[in-house]
């Protein structure tokens, strides 16, 4: 074997162990212990319409488990995520999982993150656009004087009982999120 086949060998080994790790499962805040909060933000699809509590209830309707996963087009780690759930998309509707997609603290234009969404091919998961965080300091998730880390994927069951709350993705991202 060349040297340049060695190399590559060894930067794939080692491409592999990152992604080997397993995914960062974190406490529940005390504002999702025993239900989601009622919340408002805007709809992917059309920033004039609402996206709330009731809106996720209808739209879940027929599947055991809803991840909310937050992202930032500007965050790295968050396009991994993404990437692990458009691979799967047929295991998570398999599994009866509906993902939605959670947009946070970006205040560019809605149009951003619509191509952001579409280049990954995810765009016909339903999302929210949340430029004021409201998802995430509403439940409690994340607090306004610490610097803001994502991804986070939140876990709810068929009632939006939170059942899990995930920070960083790994190897076992999409069992987690299926239940496994």
């Amino acid at each position: 074997m060349t040297r340049r086949g060695v190399l590559f060998l060894m930067g794939a080994l080692l491409l592999s162990q990152v992604h080997a790790a397993e995914s960062e499962v974190l406490e529940l805040p005390s504002q999702l212990r025993d239900s989601l909060p009622e919340f408002l933000v805007r709809d992917i699809r059309d920033d004039l319409i609402p996206f709330s509590k009731s809106t996720l209830k209808e739209m879940s309707k027929g599947y055991d488990r809803v991840a909310i996963v937050y992202y930032a087009t500007w965050c790295p780690k968050c396009s991994e995520g993404l990437a692990q759930i458009a691979s799967k998309r047929e295991y998570l509707e398999a599994k009866k999982v509906k993902v939605v997609l959670a947009n946070v603290g970006e205040r560019e234009s809605n149009d951003k993150v619509r191509r952001y969404l579409k280049k990954l091919r995810l765009d016909s998961f339903p999302g929210t656009l949340d430029p004021y965080n409201r998802l995430l300091l509403d439940f409690g998730i994340w607090d306004e004087s610490k610097q803001m880390v994502l991804p986070w994927t939140l876990v709810l069951d068929e009632n939006l009982k939170p059942l899990l709350l995930m920070g960083k993705e790994g190897n076992d991202y999409i069992e987690k999120i299926a239940g496994k």
